[in-house]
């Protein structure tokens, strides 16, 4: 089989899957690599480039996921929809920071604390929703 004839059989479904793990992993740390060391983004080699932006976009979201705590697939069997909401929130904080950085030509010290500021906001609403509860369910901290 020919690349191209393995290009035509993708599905919609896996191609929707292959652009999301781009945006989601690769596509911000290009554009940080891009935004604070354009020297770096055109000297290196894809494969390097596409293994260094995977190192700098992966860390947020793996932290993440380890907060968010222990998932019990019987306990809650809507699993899916939490991974894709916390992977979400994730690099929509990676995207709002980058976008900020862009915008208001921020250093590499203030894009940090930009992220930093968004992971502490994610962690103070993972600990609220552990202490109060979700709004549709019963009161964890009640009990």
């Amino acid at each position: 089989m020919s690349i191209f004839q393995d290009i035509r059989e993708i599905k919609a479904e896996q191609f929707a899957a292959y652009v999301i793990i781009f945006l989601a992993v690769i596509a911000p740390g290009l554009l940080i690599i891009y935004l604070f060391e354009i020297e770096l983004f055109k000297s290196l080699e894809t494969l390097k480039l596409i293994i260094f932006a995977m190192a700098i976009s992966l860390p947020l979201p793996a932290i993440n996921t380890m907060l968010s705590g222990n998932i019990d697939r019987e306990e809650d069997p809507e699993i899916h929809d939490h991974l894709f909401l916390n992977t979400f929130i994730s690099f929509a904080g990676i995207y709002l920071a980058i976008f900020s950085a862009y915008v208001f030509a921020l250093t590499f010290k203030q894009f940090l604390l930009i992220i930093a500021a968004l992971e502490i906001i994610y962690i103070i609403s993972l600990f609220c929703e552990r202490w109060f509860g979700r709004p549709n369910s019963p009161s964890k901290g009640a009990q």
